[in-house]
């Protein structure tokens, strides 16, 4: 599913958006930063999927594989190649 297209229940099922709420990068700050701005109609679902997850206590560490941050990069980047 397109980021673009996640409601509440998707983004607390999304490792990347929980790593983010919970340890935030260099990397994940640029994404949903920027996510943010290019969607701001959806500020009150991420401020209400933030405040849920910081309310419960992850014990499992997200880290992303080389792999996985390359894929990430690349659908970010087709998706906005798409939006031109």
């Amino acid at each position: 599913m397109k980021h673009q297209y996640y409601e509440l229940s998707d983004l607390l099922k999304d490792d990347y958006f929980i790593q983010w709420v919970t340890k935030a990068q260099n990397e994940s700050n640029h994404f949903w930063d920027n996510w943010i701005l290019d969607h701001p109609e959806k500020s009150k679902v991420i401020a209400e999927a933030k405040l849920l997850i910081l309310s419960i206590n992850y014990s499992k560490t997200f880290e992303l594989t080389k792999k996985e941050y390359t894929d990430r990069l690349e659908g970010i980047l087709r998706d906005d190649i798409k939006r031109q």
